[in-house]
């Protein structure tokens, strides 16, 4: 099996949150690499032997995890690179990968993405792949490049689904953190005027293109940013496939956005975390309309009272 290597340069600060959205987004494992650490113990005479080559570690903390190179790949990634964007502000700070086969992996993975039927009406195809859809199909064509948002993950795909249901034509839409713009896209295809953030300057550049591929650049915008960038229109819903840290975060800033009784569609929720965004919703005066699991993951759909 061929694997990616991902490399984060971090301060030991934010290392057990990144090191617990790893775990989140259901990689095995991840290697820690502390040069205060190594220097404890090697002061504390905790290590019986020790190769020299611990002294020579990178400044802060330094953490590893291997991807495989399977249809997930550049999903889990994208959502790793954010989340750290996310977290740290500073350009000292940095996320790389190195392939650990001699296989071009940016396009090895497409051999794995194939034409997904998300719903009987809903259809996502690769750029590259010829499909001649049915009279009643919506299709996304897309090319994810280096953004979250495939179609093929859990989450993406109970957002979708609660798309093609929850939609109407001409209601108001905002997607959180759009990655490839998939969700975006999907809405206005279901008749929705959207707008789409998201902080990586990576995955816009990658929305706007596919919005171009869909031509749906009259109902999709595509911006920088975050719930707190100026000029935001109210909305009818909105949606956000992140984690669930970023989630408790934003649910307090939707009020400013949301529409009283409008909806707002949260995944990227692992199954243990359910709870908590529950709890939170309900403390901000949502009710609960309808959650959605698949696996380890929860999609939930909540109703802003007025």
């Amino acid at each position: 099996m061929d694997w990616l290597e991902v490399k984060i340069n971090t301060e030991p600060l934010y290392s057990e949150a990144i090191c617990n959205f790893i775990h989140e987004m259901g990689v095995g494992g991840v290697v820690i690499e502390d040069q205060q650490t190594v220097e404890k113990y090697i002061e504390s005479k905790v290590w019986d032997y020790y190769s020299e080559e611990v002294h020579v570690l990178a400044q802060g903390v330094t953490l590893k995890c291997y991807l495989p190179t399977n249809l997930q790949m550049l999903d889990t990634l994208s959502a790793i690179r954010s989340y750290v964007a996310s977290l740290e502000e500073s350009d000292e700070f940095s996320v790389t990968t190195t392939q650990v086969s001699e296989q071009d992996w940016e396009n090895h993975w497409k051999k794995y993405y194939k034409t997904v039927h998300v719903t009987p009406q809903l259809v996502i195809k690769p750029r590259w792949e010829e499909y001649t859809p049915k009279p009643s199909e919506k299709v996304i064509e897309l090319d994810p490049g280096m953004a979250f948002g495939t179609g093929t993950h859990p989450t993406t795909n109970l957002c979708m689904k609660k798309i093609s249901t929850l939609v109407n034509e001409g209601d108001k839409c905002i997607d959180v953190g759009c990655g490839s713009g998939i969700l975006s896209i999907a809405a206005a295809l279901f008749g929705a005027q959207v707008i789409g953030l998201d902080i990586d300057p990576q995955a816009v550049k990658c929305a706007k293109e596919n919005v171009e591929l869909n031509k749906v650049q009259d109902k999709v915008e595509i911006k920088e940013g975050n719930l707190l960038s100026k000029d935001l229109p109210k909305c009818d819903i909105l949606v956000a496939n992140i984690i669930a840290d970023v989630i408790l975060n934003l649910i307090p800033q939707t009020h400013s956005v949301l529409k009283d009784n409008g909806f707002i569609v949260l995944s990227g929720i692992i199954l243990h975390r359910q709870r908590d965004i529950i709890e939170c919703l309900n403390n901000y005066n949502y009710a609960i309309k309808d959650i959605e699991i698949d696996g380890e993951w929860v999609a939930i759909t909540a109703q802003r009272m007025g």
